[in-house]
């Protein structure tokens, strides 16, 4: 392979690519090299920071390892952790595990940290959502502790996977902990009281961090306690329950007793049903609201606000508009499949997926099967056949007054934006509005070869795109992502002028 040198950290350069001029102003495009591709290690390893501005992988040199942001070489370890580097939540910090003298250490931005340990626990390194601090699970002397900003925890016999969390306000960190045959939930560094198992998606914070809850169970019965009070016992908990509704105010979740299903709200018991949807219980963007699938026999219903709705034979995707006044999901009827919107089923398919409303929640889009051919359909009405429709389905612009959308014919894609079709490509990864709705800009494949096109004005090709990067509109007038092009990794950014 390729030999690195930290000496000699890799420069990046500017490439003015192109400009393009047309009736309403042109896009200009230029490249900066931030980073080369090394063959057999890049991929594997290779981080986008969130606002997929940033890069970060690690190599191989020798017996030795580093860790590559944007373009820039970090110092040489014995070891670093293959499920790191991972950025902050605003791209500003990066982390990861690595090996020195025997002993495992988190490098933060280059620094090393304090407290060191026989092994960092996989998949274990969190960022808080302010991206100020830091946590992660870590091995010494056959036990298993928690170390948050350099400070470690009480050790334990072990960790549930991916269990470790900040609140979303930052200030608060759980997990979850076994001692002996017991499970703890951890809150703050304090073990809760002792219980035989913890519900799979707890614990969980409110929206506002202000409010704790999971479920456990405890001498055969399962409970969920919400700020330190038990509720009732049952005899089971439905999985990723409980949830807090968006302005924490309210908590709800599913459960069982007696073979019978419900769902309780703010301590409160809605009625019984035979069965319930593993998707639990919704609640609206305003919290004013609440649904959920819900089985009597062999029917089920959406029961809206202790409602329940008209009977089919099978239901799914349950979605609120933005504004919380509409509600929409998937029903089947026989052989046939319907969008449902505010009630009111809408037309007979073979099959119905993704619905979406627009952000202003007056306009809703899905896809739908007729024939062995998929269709969008906006506000009732139905586009033109295609072979296959994009997983996304429609997309609104922010302003609610666009739309887009993937179709396939064949081996060629298309993008339909606002009722027209491009010039089919081999493929395409998105297409994304401006935030004030007036440009668009999408990936396309030609051959074995990408192009970005901002307003029809495309890059030149080059060799593809960045793994779990996207399209990102810094402003209206701005663009950037990360592309591949000749063995490195370069950030395009795009810029719209237009004509007063």
């Amino acid at each position: 392979m390729p030999k690195l040198t930290r000496l000699f950290p890799f420069v990046a350069c500017l490439l003015a690519v192109s400009h393009a001029a047309h009736g309403d102003g042109g896009v200009s495009y230029i490249e900066t090299a931030v980073g080369p591709i090394i063959a057999g290690e890049t991929p594997g390893t290779l981080k986008v920071s969130a606002d997929s501005y940033h890069v970060a992988y690690r190599v191989r040199q020798g017996d030795e390892w580093l860790v590559v942001v944007d373009g820039n070489f970090g110092p040489l370890y014995d070891d670093v952790e293959a499920d790191t580097p991972l950025f902050s939540p605003d791209g500003s910090r990066v982390a990861y595990a690595a090996k020195q003298g025997g002993q495992w250490m988190l490098v933060v931005n280059g620094q090393r940290g304090s407290s060191t340990c026989d092994r960092v626990k996989d998949d274990t390194v969190r960022f808080s959502p302010n991206s100020r601090r830091i946590a992660y699970v870590a091995f010494r002397g056959g036990q298993e502790f928690a170390v948050v900003d350099n400070v470690p925890g009480q050790p334990c016999d072990g960790t549930a996977d991916r269990s470790l969390t900040f609140s979303p306000d930052s200030r608060r960190v759980s997990y979850i902990a076994r001692r002996g045959d017991k499970w703890f939930v951890v809150l703050d560094g304090d073990f809760g009281p002792p219980c035989d198992a913890i519900n799979l998606g707890s614990p969980v914070f409110s929206p506002d961090g202000m409010h704790f809850a999971y479920g456990f169970k405890r001498d055969d019965k399962w409970f969920v306690a919400v700020d330190g009070t038990v509720g009732p016992a049952c005899d089971g908990i439905g999985e990723n329950t409980p949830v807090f509704s968006p302005d924490s105010a309210h908590v709800a979740y599913s459960a069982g007793q007696n073979k019978k299903t419900f769902i309780m709200r703010d301590g409160k018991r809605d009625p019984d049903f035979d069965g319930l949807g593993a998707s639990g219980p919704h609640f609206s963007p305003d919290s004013q609201h609440l649904a959920y699938f819900a089985r009597l026999g062999d029917q089920w219903q959406v029961v809206s606000d202790g409602k329940p709705g008209p009977t089919y034979n099978g239901v799914a995707g349950l979605t609120y508009s933005p504004d919380s006044t509409r509600l929409a999901y998937a029903a089947q009827d026989g052989d046939k499949y319907m969008m449902v919107v505010d009630g009111a089923p809408g037309t007979a398919y073979d099959g119905v997926g993704a619905p979406a409303f627009s952000p202003d929640g007056r306009h809703l889009g899905y896809y739908a099967k007729q024939n062995g051919q998929w269709l969008a359909v906006i506000d009732g009405k139905a586009g033109p056949p295609y072979d296959g429709i994009g997983a996304r389905g429609v997309v609104f612009s922010p302003d609610s007054q666009r739309t887009a959308y993937l179709g396939r014919r064949g081996a060629q894609w298309v993008a339909v934006i606002d009722g027209t079709a491009s010039l089919p490509c081999d493929g395409f990864t998105e297409v994304v509005f401006s935030p004030d709705s007036r440009h668009v800009a999408f990936t396309a494949k030609q051959g074995l070869k990408w192009m970005i096109s901002v307003d029809d004005t495309p890059t030149s090709l080059f060799d593809g795109i960045v793994k779990a990067s996207h399209l990102v509109f810094d402003d209206p007038a701005h663009l950037h992502a990360l592309i591949l092009r000749n063995g490195r990794i370069h950030r395009i950014q795009a810029t719209i002028v237009t004509k007063p």
